[in-house]
């Protein structure tokens, strides 16, 4: 039997409701990029968004469908400056790995209209006010937060 924390259980359901078909995590699976390909039939994701750079890398790459995309926001941390793919990995999917910059204030407005005009609305997971702060921090920290963590300053 599967074992999951109540927080766990709580993402899963809220990933669902979403409109996820199948929710993979880390904490589960350390081997998780392969069980992305599992759960596709062996597929594989058409788009993964790779947000830690050097430490996932490899992980992204093995979720990754043939000719899939990857969407990098980090390339370097303190431990480890650089990304490394080896070749057995890369060769398996043949993702194209593509980075993410910042824009400037007009792409910026842009990407707001567009939210505007589609609905789009971040998923909260709770709103502390100014005088929170350190317990809207700890709440983030503690990893049990599903959507943005936002402190009210006005």
């Amino acid at each position: 039997m599967e074992r999951r924390t109540p927080s766990e259980q709580h993402g899963r359901i809220h990933l669902k409701a979403l409109g996820a078909d199948h929710v993979v995590t880390y904490c589960e699976n350390p081997e998780w990029g392969t069980a992305v390909r599992e759960s596709t039939g062996g597929r594989g994701a058409d788009l993964v968004v790779e947000t830690n750079g050097p430490d996932t890398i490899e992980q992204s790459m093995r979720a990754a469908a043939l000719y899939g995309q990857i969407v990098l926001l980090t390339t370097g941390n303190p431990r480890r400056p650089g990304i490394e793919i080896s070749s057995p990995v890369y060769a398996a999917s043949l993702a194209t790995i593509r980075r993410v910059f910042v824009g400037g204030r007009a792409h910026f407005e842009s990407m707001n209209r567009a939210l505007t005009l589609h609905g789009a609305r971040p998923v909260i997971d709770r709103v502390f006010g100014f005088d929170e702060v350190h317990e809207a921090f700890r709440h983030y920290a503690s990893g049990v937060a599903f959507g943005k963590v936002v402190i009210r300053v006005a």
